[in-house]
């Protein structure tokens, strides 16, 4: 086994993907599905996750999809045994959130999209947003510790 983990929030680029317009599908908080069992994602199914993105239509030769979304796709997705990928946000709770939506305002108003309302439905979900990252990012710093590495 290689001596090195990577789990990274990937952005679609062709090939395999479709452009989307940023909408109620794109920059949301939604419920997406476990699709198989993997040591990454120990939660439970379905769960929420803050989505702000366009859709991956195809994954790359020999990855595993282990999260859908029914709109959008895969959400996650792993690599052999030591490289993950998620289009999902696990870190959408407020604090994220408002910087956010502080950050990419322009975006947010070009497509009329409202940033109080994404605020807010992040404080709807934190419970349940902060369980998942936990659970997700505990899980990974395991597998590092499990390949004698350390999490920097």
């Amino acid at each position: 086994m290689p001596d090195v983990l990577i789990l990274q929030h990937v952005r679609p680029e062709p090939p395999g993907t479709i452009a989307t317009a940023l909408d109620d599908r794109g920059v949301s908080h939604r419920t997406v599905r476990i699709h198989r069992d993997d040591p990454l994602f120990g939660v439970g199914d379905p769960f929420t996750v803050f989505h702000w993105h366009g859709d991956v239509s195809a994954l790359p030769d020999g990855a595993v999809s282990l999260a859908r979304f029914a709109q959008t796709g895969h959400q996650a997705f792993r690599y052999g045994d030591n490289a993950y990928g998620l289009l999902c946000h696990l870190e959408g709770t407020p604090k994220p959130m408002a910087w956010m939506t502080t950050t990419f305002q322009d975006e947010l108003a070009e497509e009329g999209l409202d940033a109080g309302a994404i605020r807010r439905a992040a404080m709807g979900h934190e419970p349940q947003l902060r369980d998942t990252a936990r659970t997700v990012f505990g899980r990974w710093g395991d597998l590092v510790g499990e390949l004698g590495l350390r999490v920097t």
